[in-house]
């Protein structure tokens, strides 16, 4: 899927996300929020938004809250998902969740860039 989705081959990497994901759930927790993760980029590159929000909605069900891995690659494409969708306040929420995090201290393991988005005044 992630060659196809690189090539641009959008339907193609659609049909493999869908396979993995049937495969996924079958496997785990962690296989399935993996494919979610990737799914949500995919589907937001085809601008399938509302698919991407079904995708995160369903990946931030499946973590607790202090799994710091989970939460530094889901909630950055929280705040894209819901600009894209015109949800603003929905997008403002992700990103304050994860700066308050950050705030505090917790190790993102190099994945704290995508929230440290300047405020803009």
């Amino acid at each position: 899927m992630q060659i196809a989705y690189h090539d641009g081959d959008w339907k193609a990497a659609v049909e493999m996300l869908e396979k993995i994901l049937v495969q996924a759930r079958s496997l785990g927790e962690w296989n399935e929020l993996n494919g979610l993760a990737h799914g949500v980029d995919l589907r937001r590159a085809t601008r399938d938004y509302v698919g991407a929000a079904t995708d995160l909605k369903r990946a931030v069900s499946l973590y607790q809250a202090d799994d710091m891995f989970w939460e530094a690659r889901v909630r950055p494409q929280g705040v894209m998902i819901y600009f894209d969708l015109g949800e603003p306040e929905k997008a403002a929420d992700h990103l304050e969740y994860r700066r308050k995090a950050l705030i505090g201290g917790e190790d993102w393991l190099g994945r704290a860039g995508p929230i440290w988005v300047p405020k803009r005044s």
